[in-house]
């Protein structure tokens, strides 16, 4: 049966945890903490070392402050002869053939299973380094990760095992910590290149634990606050959070996104309305601003409904929202788009017909001076327009050219050649209209001629 801990060692076993939990760097055993270990077994010299062979990279090497005092503090790097001795050496062999992970180097050269070269190894360590015994403690895997601790007085005895024993499962789960700290801060710094975005890590209470490089200029230049809590903003967002915060500021659009656990958020800067959506993003957001519809928009600017349905994902991703409404108020401080239909004016001449009837689905559009100048190419189906007057339109259904066909297949010639030449005139008129000024004699002569 192992010995019980003595009061006074379980004594400095809890004050070194409680010292331990306090660090949160990257790398688990501070000198101090490797001071206290060495105190903890009562030994002379101690380090704490991580290698990770398959990288050839030594990730820390820390040793105790009386080793530093002895043998300086200046680390030599590994060469590739130290590299391809590590398979020889006793301690690197050792704890591989400890399922524990700990061992006492006096009693491993002591075992009669133990071949002579395994303790011929462990003197020439013992001399090399004139101590007396070594112990080990593994902490990390994949990489060999441990703390030796070496004695210059006396052999390790089954005291020092018992506290290696109780102090392995705390030392690993230190060493767990940091090392997923220090692949999360590897991770972040490499987002961190994007200086648009900033990643904050927030403790239970909600303060901030972490922020990259680009969070912290974020929080710096648009709440002119450091990086040590969340604004006030954000934090009664985070209370309840729905979809993402957008905060418009005077140069500049923020954008927050929370994880599912609201423990890190995403912090996105993006330039301010428009000028964060490409143009025909833009010329969407338009025809929503006018009221239209998905169809209505993707026959405006000649599209798929389908596209525009896709625009309009990228803008709300863009903006942070979820609706039609909430992109225009982001954009324009717009709270209802406005129906093109509303308010229209009553009827007049201009849209009645020869025969007094009102011509359906026809609407005046304003041309703006950048259309005055540029021709617009003659497509059935498309609107015309010149500086000075409204637009005319031509719109031919799809069903037109089966029913010229039938017209002529089942006789009726004079009806069919009717239809063509309307059809005719209204390209003329609108590719005339479109490309000739009014003021002009041709287009007078040509208005003359398709009205006889």
């Amino acid at each position: 049966m192992a010995p019980r801990i003595a009061r006074n060692d379980l004594t400095a076993v809890l004050g070194f945890l409680e010292d331990a939990r306090s660090v949160s760097g990257t790398v688990p055993f501070t000198r101090h903490l490797v001071d206290g270990l060495t105190d903890v077994i009562g030994c002379e010299y101690a380090r704490y070392r991580e290698i990770d062979f398959a990288l050839r990279v030594e990730i820390a090497h820390v040793p105790c402050s009386a080793e530093v005092d002895a043998f300086g503090a200046d680390l030599v790097e590994m060469t590739d002869a130290d590299w391809n001795a590590v398979p020889f050496d006793p301690c690197y062999r050792a704890t591989f053939s400890e399922p524990t992970g700990i061992f006492i180097a006096s009693e491993l050269a002591s075992r009669s299973s133990e071949s002579s070269d395994a303790a011929d190894g462990w003197q020439a360590e013992f001399d090399r380094w004139d101590f007396v015994d070594r112990m080990w403690i593994q902490i990390g895997e994949p990489s060999w990760a441990g703390i030796a601790f070496d004695s210059c007085e006396r052999a390790f005895g089954e005291r020092e095992a018992e506290l290696a024993r109780a102090l392995q499962p705390h030392l690993r789960e230190l060493w767990r910590n940091a090392s997923v700290r220090r692949r999360l801060r590897a991770a972040l710094s490499a987002l961190d290149l994007d200086q648009a975005a900033g990643v904050l890590l927030l403790d239970a209470a909600g303060r901030i634990e972490y922020a990259t490089g680009s969070a912290e200029r974020i929080l710096s230049d648009h709440f002119d606050t450091l990086a040590i809590e969340l604004p006030d903003s954000i934090a009664r967002w985070r209370t309840d959070v729905s979809e993402a915060l957008v905060l418009a500021t005077d140069d500049s659009t923020i954008v927050v996104e929370a994880s599912k656990d609201g423990s890190a958020l995403l912090l996105s800067e993006r330039p301010p309305g428009m000028a964060m959506l490409t143009a025909r993003e833009r010329d969407v957001m338009r025809c929503v601003e006018d009221g239209l519809s998905n169809t209505e928009i993707a026959r405006r600017l000649w599209i798929q409904p389908t596209t525009v349905r896709k625009h309009l994902e990228h803008v709300f991703d863009k903006l942070g929202v979820r609706s039609r409404t909430a992109a225009l108020s982001k954009l324009h401080g717009v709270t209802k788009p406005k129906r093109v239909g509303s308010g229209r004016r009553r009827s007049s001449s201009s849209d009645m017909g020869r025969d007094g009837t009102k011509l359906r689905g026809t609407r005046q559009l304003s041309m703006t001076q950048g259309d005055a100048e540029r021709p617009i190419p003659c497509v059935a189906g498309a609107t015309f327009g010149s500086a000075g007057r409204d637009a005319i339109g031509v719109r031919v259904s799809p069903l037109a050219p089966l029913v010229i066909f039938g017209s002529f297949t089942s006789g009726g010639y004079h009806l069919a050649c009717r239809m063509v030449a309307a059809l005719t005139k209204a390209l003329v008129a609108a590719a005339a209209d479109s490309m000739i000024p009014t003021s002009t004699d041709v287009a007078r002569l040509i208005s003359a001629i398709l009205a006889s």
